[in-house]
């Protein structure tokens, strides 16, 4: 955990037996959410305390995480190709979600908890009601893996972001909304979406923070490119600050014109798979590749 000038805010929370992948915060900024390579879902105090047992289930990595924003429901997907749902406690909510051929690489969910976004390693986006049931068809178009996808606040549009190095806008039913954002030279690997639904940003394996609008125009000049790749995005509620998480083991913070907020967050060993801010945007929190998550 860290808050916005760099600083630890508790210990580092170990556990994870391997690659912290994905972490997510809840929307009462109370609970940590971390998925790793040992196949285990883990809750998380503020003070770095585990609130459950860990929870398994997955036959294999636990690639990403999502967390609904009353904190009652928590999504991972993983290399077994499920999509898994369980309760705060830690108990399964549903049948695992099978269809994907392959890894899912990311999950989100909806702001009103309803409705589960995956994408994965057969290039396809899918949507998922509570009860594991497809919503629409499988939303194919990326010529590789999608290696990340996010979801508007007002549930109209899903961002995705793939080893095609495209980011691509849908409906809900699927259809495309723009032509594919092109630019990211070796691949898209993180996407969000800012909470008034007007800016998409993007971290690719060029090193590269994007940020576009709706229609698809860069609204400016890539910035990050002095680091190695960015594999994780995070936008802070207020639209101001962005987080990214880079191969280079670093978290950075930025503003909306790419000039940076502070000095580089040091102190993982490894990769930054994963970053999450709170729902106040006064705390950050990393999960990275030496299976550590920091606050």
């Amino acid at each position: 955990m860290w808050n916005r000038q760099g600083l630890f805010l508790a210990e580092q929370l170990s556990g994870d037996e391997h690659y912290v992948r994905s972490v997510a915060i809840s929307g009462n900024g109370q609970t940590i959410v971390s998925g790793g390579n040992d196949g285990t879902v883990r809750l998380w105090n503020r003070q770095g305390l585990p609130l459950a047992k860990p929870l398994s289930g997955d036959e294999h990595y636990v690639r990403s995480i999502a967390i609904s924003s009353d904190g009652q429901t928590i999504v991972s997907g993983s290399n077994d190709g499920t999509v898994r749902l369980w309760n705060n406690q830690g108990l399964p909510l549903a049948e695992p979600l099978r269809g994907h051929k392959g890894d899912v690489w990311s999950v989100a969910i909806s702001a009103d908890g309803q409705t589960i976004i995956s994408g994965g390693n057969d290039r396809t986006v899918r949507l998922w009601n509570l009860q594991g049931q497809l919503l629409a068809e499988p939303f194919g178009g990326h010529q590789r893996e999608v290696n990340s996808v996010a979801i508007s606040a007002d549930r109209q549009t899903i961002v995705s972001g793939g080893g095609d190095g495209t980011v691509r806008l849908w409906n809900f039913q699927g259809q495309p909304l723009a032509e594919p954002f092109g630019g990211h030279q070796g691949g898209a690997w993180s996407v969000a979406i800012s909470s008034d639904g007007q800016t998409i940003v993007s971290g690719g394996g060029d090193g590269t923070v994007r940020l576009w609008n709706f229609q698809g125009l860069p609204l400016a000049e890539p910035f990050g490119g002095d680091q190695s790749g960015v594999g994780s995005i995070a936008i802070s509620p207020d639209g101001q600050t962005i987080v990214s998480g880079g191969e280079d083991g670093t978290v950075r913070l930025w503003n909306f014109q790419g000039q940076p907020l502070a000095e580089p967050f040091g102190g993982h060993q490894g990769w930054v798979n994963s970053v999450a801010i709170s729902p106040d945007g006064q705390t950050i929190v990393s999960g990275g590749a030496d299976g550590t998550v920091r606050l």
